[in-house]
Parts: C-alpha cells; structure tokens; sequence
C-alpha cells in the first residue's frame, strides 16, 4: 500500500484508501519496534504527503496524536519516524503546532534534540510561525525559537572548504515580528554549538557566529542590543573549545610520542 505514494497526488487516491494509509500510517507510528526498516518512514512520509488532504484536520489530529504518542515512549525523540513527522508539519502546520510543540506537558513537546536529520519546522513558511505565536503569549514565540534550526549551509564554500552559513528565513522573520526579541536571540544563540558534528567544533561555532553577527545592524533597536549582550559570551563560549580542543590535539600528540 505504502508505495501507492508514487501516484501523483491525493486526488489520485479512492476516499476510502487514503482513510485507510491514515490508519496505517498510525499503526506504524504506535508500532514499538525499533528495528524497523528506515525505509519505512521515508514511504510513510510520502504517504502522508498524498493522503492527508489540507483540509483534513481529523485525520491530521489523527496522526499528530499517534506522532506524539511514539515520541513519549522515546523520551521526546522522533526515532525512526523523522520524515514522517516533518511531512505532517508541512502538510498541516497548525495542528503539528498545537499538538507537538505546544502541549502542556514539556516531556511531550518537540524540541532541538527530537530529530537528526530532518527538522519537522524547517518547511513550515515563516509567516505561519509567526502567526501562530500571535496567536498566543510569548511563550510561543520562545518555543519557536528553541525548536526551529536558524542556520541554514549553502552549496558555495569559504576559503577553507567548508560551506557557508546564514540565517534562515525563520530565524530573521522572528526577530524582525517577535515582541520579545532579546529572549528569541537568546535561544537562536543557543544554537551556536552544534550537539553533532565533524572536525573543529570551534570552526562550526565560528561560522555560525558570523551569520549571526549581521544582527548587529539590525533594523529593530531592541535586536542591536540584544546581539551586543549575546555576541560577548559566544565569543567566550568559541575562545573556551578553541582552548579544549588545543589541549585535547596536545594531549593526543604526546600520548603518540
């Protein structure tokens, strides 16, 4: 049934088949095997994106619970399930939004650390976002902030080979519309550090400062200041691994010798 994905859109599917890909898809969700086939997720994904009508809230509902479900018997993660959950963000942003980042319980909400490879927000429109957050106290801008990735790589490369990093559109239509800016840099700041990576960490937080150092021209006033405070412990936080990773690459080269 999974590979009925290859039709060209949901029009293409009988009613009562696309009610029952939503049901199957639930099943895989609830499924507490952990050794499934990834590609599973990927066809799950793709079922979603075809069956689940814009228009859909039930099923969207639907499906969104059994996501948040899977994830509280994985300690908040989106294991096995990463593109699954980024295709329903996309298809109905709203109610992904209610239900995995809003809830009440903090163990049951999406944060940074739920998925590796495919951010479920990154596809939602910044504008949607935004709109979301209006909809509802600060603490809804804040969470935005923690669970989006304000940093996106380009395919062009530095002198040093490595890609180029920006700000993502999230990021900078947050802090040109939130009323809180200063908390909203403060949790992008955040993600300087990355919680994986290869190489020099110290590299990857130096580019990442440089994207964020446009800020402190800035339109908003508030967003000015708020850089000038952040960018003086990041720069502490860079100088610090610069420093750890020194000792661990001497340490390394007199345990050889």
């Amino acid at each position: 049934m999974l590979r009925l994905h290859e039709k060209e859109n949901s029009l293409d599917w009988p009613s009562d088949l696309c009610g029952f890909a939503i049901r199957a898809i639930k099943d895989f969700l609830m499924s507490e095997d952990d050794h499934q086939d990834n590609n599973l997720d990927f066809y799950a994904a793709e079922v979603v994106k075809k069956c689940l009508l814009p228009n859909d809230e039930k099923g969207a509902r639907y499906l969104v619970d059994a996501l948040v479900a899977h994830a509280s018997h994985r300690y908040g993660s989106f294991y096995k399930a990463e593109q699954t959950a980024a295709a329903l963000a996309e298809r109905s942003p709203l109610i992904f939004l209610d239900n995995a980042l809003a809830s009440k319980d903090s163990k049951l909400r999406f944060s940074r650390y739920a998925t590796h490879h495919h951010p479920p927000l990154a596809k939602i429109d910044p504008q949607i976002l935004v709109e979301w957050c209006q909809r509802g106290d600060l603490e809804r801008w804040v969470l935005v902030a923690e669970a989006i990735r304000p940093f996106c790589s380009h395919d062009n490369r530095l002198d040093d080979g490595a890609k180029a990093v920006s700000l993502s559109r999230q990021a900078d239509y947050l802090l040109q519309t939130a009323p809180c800016p200063g908390s909203i840099l403060e949790k992008l700041a955040f993600h300087i550090t990355p919680t994986s990576w290869s190489g020099s960490r110290a590299a990857i937080m130096e580019r990442r400062f440089a994207a964020l150092e446009i800020l402190s021209n800035h339109s908003r006033r508030e967003v000015r200041e708020a850089f000038a405070i952040c960018a003086k412990k990041i720069r502490l936080n860079i100088a610090r691994e610069h420093e750890r990773e020194l000792s661990e690459d001497h340490e390394r080269d007199v345990s050889f010798e």
